[in-house]
C-alpha cells in the first residue's frame, strides 16, 4: 500500500475539494477519528480525521478550530456538506474519539481502533 496523502482542510476551497472527494460515488466507508475538548454533547471537537475506501489514500484533516460551524455547513457544488456525508445511511462510519484530558465522556459511544 502507498503511503497516505495527508491534506489539512482549513479553508473554504480546501473544504469543497475534500467534500467533492469523499462524496464520490465509490467511498462507500468513512474512517473517521474525532479529536477535542470533553466531546460530549456539551464538547468542543478540534480536528476530525478521515479516510474514505475510494481510490484515493488521502488521510483528510478537518480543522474545525478555524473553519468553526462552516466545516460541517459549507456544502460543494452537488449540494454534499460534512454534515450530509456523517449523516447518510449510505456510507458506513468507523470511528475513533479522542478527548482531552483523555476520558471518553459519553459511555454511549463505541470507540473503535481504525488501524
Amino acid at each position: 500500500m502507498a503511503s497516505p496523502i495527508i491534506r489539512i482542510v482549513d479553508t473554504a476551497p480546501s473544504l469543497e475539494a475534500f467534500l467533492t472527494e469523499i462524496s464520490s460515488p465509490e467511498v462507500t466507508k468513512l474512517a473517521v477519528d474525532l479529536e477535542g475538548v470533553n466531546l460530549n454533547r456539551n464538547g468542543r471537537i478540534s480536528l476530525i480525521q478521515i479516510l474514505g475506501n475510494g481510490t484515493s489514500a488521502t488521510i483528510w484533516l478537518i480543522d474545525v478550530t478555524t473553519l468553526k460551524a462552516e466545516a460541517f455547513s459549507r456544502a460543494n457544488a452537488t449540494g454534499k456538506s460534512l454534515k450530509s456525508i456523517l449523516e447518510s445511511s449510505n456510507t458506513t462510519k468507523v470511528r475513533t474519539i479522542h478527548s482531552v484530558p483523555g476520558q471518553l465522556t459519553d459511555p454511549s459511544i463505541i470507540v473503535t481502533d481504525l488501524l
